[in-house]
């Protein structure tokens, strides 16, 4: 390798250490729970009838703070509404959407209007949370001083190939400048979970604000930041699991949609460390093996990815490649975006 391949290369990895920052661990100090406050969980549900149990039994088991858990079915066609009600939930019917709104903000903004905590966790339907986790958060979010905080998700991969795909996985978070909160540009935030205070929540205009974007968590977080109010994000991916997609095939539809419309928050720094990643990753030569290794050790802090998967990083390039021409593609042709079964036209 001659000196400018090494150069690149060490400076990829140091960029994939930094956007990871896989040390970080949030201090015992900051975990201290917050006992006396009430928090208002609010799910979004659209055909959920799967999910919706297992979810809310997750949330019942959380410990440490004082919760309601809200309920919002978008307009199911299955039994979510009915397993909601079952389930020991606060569960509510949203009317049909008005013209011009997202589905999901709709049903949020619905849950936000009979929420009584002095905080919103807003989360969705394919996550499970550990007892500690609502906890932690907003206790980190009291020490921060902080209006709104976003956590990034432990990937449960309950499919065999998914475990093969921890730098695909890893990859958004090089783009987003994860865990950077202080600007609007390259934003990480995730609808998996944001937690509010309340008062700030409907300061900054809440769901009313973004109710036609396809993209409203980060939407959410730069009304925060416009707003003069503080947002942070939790650097470890230990407060929730999520199963984002059953299948081969919604996972290839799901990824397609979120590529496409991160495409439009893409800057040209964020495009320039994703091709560093792509450049360590794909090579074969000495240093590979100690990417391969920072890899290995990086993806298991952020779901159940297997080591051996970090001998394919090269398959999760080619995926995440593919899946982002599909998106633009898709964006020339000018296609409408399909959501939980609603087609939507990309503003």
């Amino acid at each position: 390798m001659s000196f400018w391949d090494v150069l690149f290369y060490v400076a990829g990895l140091l960029v994939f250490l930094w956007r990871t920052r896989p040390w970080m661990k949030v201090k015992s100090a900051e975990a201290q729970y917050v006992s006396d406050r009430l928090v208002s969980i609010i799910v979004p549900c659209r055909n959920e009838e799967d999910n919706v149990l297992p979810l809310v039994e997750s949330l019942k088991a959380l410990v440490g703070v004082r919760t309601e858990i809200i309920v919002v079915d978008d307009q199911s066609a299955d039994r979510t509404f009915e397993r909601a009600s079952q389930s020991g939930a606060i569960a509510i019917q949203a009317p049909e959407k008005p013209e011009g709104w997202v589905g999901k903000s709709w049903a949020c903004f619905q849950g936000a209007q009979v929420a009584r905590g002095d905080f919103i966790l807003f989360t969705d339907a394919d996550t499970r949370h550990r007892p500690n986790s609502l906890g932690s958060a907003l206790s980190y979010l009291v020490s921060k001083e902080a209006d709104l905080l976003s956590a990034p998700p432990f990937h449960r991969c309950l499919n065999w190939w998914e475990r093969s795909l921890g730098l695909f996985h890893v990859l958004p978070l090089v783009a987003a400048r994860f865990p950077c909160s202080n600007k609007t540009e390259r934003l990480y935030a995730i609808g998996q979970y944001l937690l509010f205070s309340k008062e700030a929540y409907f300061r900054a205009g809440g769901h009313r604000a973004v109710n036609s974007s396809l993209t409203e968590d980060i939407d959410l977080a730069k009304n925060i930041l416009q707003s003069n109010q503080h947002y942070v994000v939790y650097p470890e991916a230990n407060l929730y699991e999520v199963q984002m997609y059953d299948n081969a095939r919604q996972f290839w539809e799901g990824w397609k949609r979120l590529l496409r419309l991160g495409m439009k928050k893409v800057s040209f720094f964020a495009f320039l460390e994703v091709t560093l990643m792509f450049y360590i990753f794909s090579q074969f030569s000495w240093l590979a093996l100690l990417g391969l290794a920072v890899l290995a050790y990086v993806q298991r802090k952020h779901g159940d990815f297997a080591m051996w998967g970090a001998l394919l990083a090269p398959l999760s390039l080619v995926l995440f490649a593919l899946l982002s021409l599909a998106g633009l593609l898709e964006t020339i042709k000018k296609k409408s975006i399909v959501w939980q079964g609603r087609d939507y036209v990309e503003i």
